[in-house]
């Protein structure tokens, strides 16, 4: 069984308990809990319940964000290298 250690996930804490902020706007809170959903699931390979488990976010909201996780990191993956500015 592969041990996990994954800090609870909660909707009033937007700076993921004192931790580096994703950004700014209420976006924040959502794409970290994409990316640690994509995370636990295409890397780690749990499975929902046990990703709801570790992280308190329900099943239905879990499959929600790993959607949208997915989508944005296969944006950024075929997006292609950032543009260079002129010099």
């Amino acid at each position: 069984m592969l041990s996990v250690s994954v800090p609870r996930l909660a909707a009033n804490d937007p700076a993921g308990q004192g931790r580096r902020s994703l950004g700014p706007g209420p976006a924040a809170p959502a794409r970290r809990r994409s990316r640690v959903a994509v995370y636990l699931a295409d890397v780690a390979g749990l499975r929902y319940r046990e990703i709801s488990d570790l992280t308190g976010i329900p099943v239905g909201t879990l499959k929600s964000c790993l959607h949208r996780g997915r989508g944005r990191l296969r944006g950024a993956l075929t997006a292609g290298p950032p543009a260079r500015a002129a010099r």
